[in-house]
């Protein structure tokens, strides 16, 4: 069970993760890759306040607050 909730915690840092753009805002690198990217200057920053949305039931587990 651990070794799922690690696997489901770097699945979503993976798929939040960007790498940063040079110039203009490039389209990051995200795993699935996105369809269409719109670049624009600032930076994204995940707080404690932020809140992932699941939609499988199987992740669910791993906020704590479910």
């Amino acid at each position: 069970m651990r070794a799922n909730r690690v696997a489901a915690v770097l699945a979503g840092a993976v798929l939040i993760s960007v790498v940063p753009a040079a110039g203009a805002a490039e389209r990051p690198l995200t795993i699935p890759a996105l369809r269409e990217w719109h670049g624009a200057p600032g930076a994204f920053e995940l707080r404690a306040s932020s809140r992932i949305v699941v939609a499988s039931e199987g992740l669910a587990f791993s906020s704590g607050t479910s």
